[in-house]
């Protein structure tokens, strides 16, 4: 298994139902698991925006992003590109998981072909709140995983589960030091995927959430369709992805499937954003 995680292959996670809620816990390291066993090794190619807006809703950044994935091949890459609102190339990261080494990066500024230093991954891309460390949820490779509970998430009753680095991890994270802790997230009982995680200081403070707020699914997959970041209470960055392998995410084909599968999310309360 990479011992890089990349969040193109976590838009895709299995629908087939597990376990009954009677049934024993799983342990965390066995969630965690079946959450990476759920990603898909064919060619994946996504297009989509990034919007970094304060609460009330006044837009401070808007960008565009490509990720090209390619997990299933000999030798298996992901490669994100970020442009501004009119399409220009600003930054692109390639990864190159090795199962024996962890990742290999790359990075290039621009157009330019040429190589430039690779960023620290924890630090914001393109004055967003959305990390290259985000974009590789490298956490759920963490070899120290605890359910701590259950919780109900817009509607659905997940595990919850604590990660935690052990000095083997960090080592493997890439460049830059992590600022977490630890990790809490919330895995779907039924589907066993990922809804929402919440990085933790050394003191147990919140420093960073991360939300799916939607999901639809397509043929046999949950796509997730929406995902919003979070580190500074008076903005969120909001990540949406437009465009899978050349169609339209938004477009429905009618299915009973997808109509069906839309609002699996129930909807957020309304909050207060002055």
């Amino acid at each position: 298994m990479f011992r890089c995680l990349l969040i193109a292959a976590w838009l895709f996670c299995s629908g087939v139902l597990r376990a009954n809620q009677d049934d024993p816990v799983p342990s965390g390291q066995e969630l965690i698991s079946d959450v990476l066993a759920q990603f898909p090794s064919d060619p994946i190619d996504l297009k989509g925006d990034i919007l970094c807006r304060k609460r009330h809703g006044i837009p401070l950044k808007e960008l565009k992003f490509e990720v090209r994935m390619r997990l299933g091949e000999e030798k298996p890459s992901v490669v994100y590109k970020i442009m501004d609102a009119f399409g220009r190339h600003l930054e692109t990261l390639a990864v190159a998981p090795d199962p024996a080494k962890g990742c290999a990066y790359s990075c290039k500024k621009g157009d330019s072909e040429e190589d430039a230093p690779v960023p620290n991954l924890f630090e914001p891309i393109q004055e967003t709140d959305i990390t290259w460390a985000d974009l590789s949820l490298g956490f759920l490779r963490w070899t120290n995983a605890t359910v701590t509970g259950r919780q109900e998430v817009r509607g659905r009753r997940c595990f919850v589960v604590l990660v935690s680095p052990a000095s083997s991890d960090c080592a493997a994270a890439g460049t830059g030091a992590t600022p977490y802790a630890a990790v809490r997230v919330w895995i779907d009982e039924k589907l066993h995927f990922m809804l929402q995680a919440q990085g933790l200081d050394a003191n147990g403070r919140e420093i960073r959430t991360l939300w799916v707020r939607s999901v639809k699914k397509m043929g046999e997959r949950w796509m997730v369709k929406d995902i919003e970041v979070q580190s500074d209470p008076s903005r969120r960055t909001k990540l949406t992805v437009r465009e899978i392998n050349g169609t339209d995410s938004a477009a429905s084909g009618g299915s009973r499937d997808e109509q069906a599968t839309e609002d699996v999310l129930q909807p957020e309360p309304v909050q207060d954003t002055r």
